[in-house]
Formats: C-alpha cells, structure tokens, sequence
C-alpha cells in the first residue's frame, strides 16, 4: 500500500509538472513521454540477484559443456543426463531474470508460449535431477557388485544397459509432463526474476503426479547409495582371513 501511494503520488506530481511545462514552453508530446518513460523507469531498479542471477547461470551452462561431450562419448547416460536436467534449471535461471527483473509489471511480457512450456517443464525437471541421480548411483552399484559384474559386456548387455538408463531418467518427467493437464488450475503464473511458474491443484493427485516422486526416487537412491558401500564391505569383512 505505501509503495502504491508514493506511485500515485510521484505520477500526480509528474502529470502536473508536465501540464506546467507544456503550457509555459510548449513540450512536444514525444518529450512528455519521455520523462514520464524515465521517471516511471526509475522506480523499479533492478536488484543485485536479478543481476547476477543471469550471469552466473550462463557461465555454468558454459562449463557444463565439456563434461557432458565426455559422458556422452562414454554413452554415460546418467550423468548426461543430470547434465541436461542442470542445465535446463540454468536456462530457465537465466532467461526468467533477463526477461522479468522488477516489479514494474505494466510492461511486463504476458509470457505467451515460453511459459506455456516452462509450466510443464519446472516440476517434472526436479524429478529429473533425482531420476539420474538414481541410475549414476545404480549403476555405481552394480559395478561394485563384483557377483553380477560383467568383464567384457557384450553389444546387447550394453544396449539393455542404456535402455534401462534412458527409462530410468526420463519415464517419470515425461509422464508428469504428460498427466500436468490433469491437475493443472491455470496455465501459468509469473514472479518476479523467478518468472514462469506452473499452476497446480490442491489435491492428492497433484501429490501423486509430481511431488512425491522426488522423495521416492530419493529413497531408491539411498538404497543403491548404501548397497554400494556396505557389499564392498561386508566382502572384506566376511573374506575368511589368510
């Protein structure tokens, strides 16, 4: 309310300045409304995050670069894979910041086709994050896990193996993707620097459709997480002794 009133001060104060000036020398309407352009523009600064904010999400998209040519070389499907998930994060870091920095909402873009996607991509990326968490530490596992182990993989194990991979990272985010019409109230909302947010119902489908799955792919992962350092482990410790 107080940051309303001193815009309804300040513009009342601009209007009759103009009207005064107008009348004493006769302003053109072009250099009215620059001045109202400029004080207008003068009461939303951009804030320190709405400027670093940008730079540092660009500049960790750019070092991300290498590691994922690598991984893709090595067809190392989970790490690719959180590779991209971090990197749409930075994207939407970066592009929301430069497009929505203040609270000057009248000239504000309505978000018409970027936010339609980013609605559907916010969530589902989260549970993407925690999706390739879980098949870099399965896969961890399964290689500390000298019973299963493969030496020398055939062609077909390692097709099966980047199938499983790329069902494991994707299958969920794609289906909350998918199922986001369901539960979705409106097409999106819009935030200051956070920009584009998705719109949800308040209801337990929502629950089962998008936030729970981080949580139990959490708890998979805690589980390969722990099998991963126990079986080495307990080898060591139930190896009978020379």
């Amino acid at each position: 309310m107080l940051i309303a009133s001193k815009v309804i001060i300040l513009s009342c104060r601009t209007f009759l300045l103009t009207k005064y000036i107008t009348s004493r020398i006769g302003h053109s309407k072009f250099s009215e409304k620059r001045m109202d352009t400029g004080n207008m523009a003068s009461n939303y600064p951009k804030s320190a995050e709405a400027v670093l904010l940008p730079i540092f999400a660009s500049l960790a998209i750019v070092l991300l670069v290498v590691p994922f040519i690598w991984h893709w070389r090595l067809k190392n499907i989970g790490a690719c894979s959180l590779i991209f998930y971090i990197s749409l994060g930075n994207f939407f870091t970066f592009i929301n910041a430069i497009i929505w920095p203040t609270e000057d909402f009248d000239s504000w873009w309505n978000g018409a086709g970027l936010c339609d996607i980013e609605a559907k991509l916010k969530w589902p990326y989260v549970t993407g994050l925690a999706c390739a968490t879980l098949c870099i530490t399965r896969n961890l596992a399964n290689v500390l896990d000298v019973d299963r182990a493969e030496l020398s993989p055939t062609r077909a194990s390692k097709r099966r193996k980047v199938a499983i991979d790329l069902a494991i990272c994707f299958t969920v985010p794609v289906l909350q993707i998918a199922l986001h019409y369901v539960i979705q109230v409106n097409r999106y909302y819009i935030t200051v620097i956070g920009g584009c947010e998705p719109s949800y119902d308040n209801s337990w489908p929502t629950i089962v459709i998008m936030f729970m799955w981080p949580l139990v792919l959490c708890l998979i992962t805690c589980y390969y997480a722990s099998t991963s350092y126990l079986l080495p482990l307990l080898t060591i410790l139930l190896s009978p002794s020379p």
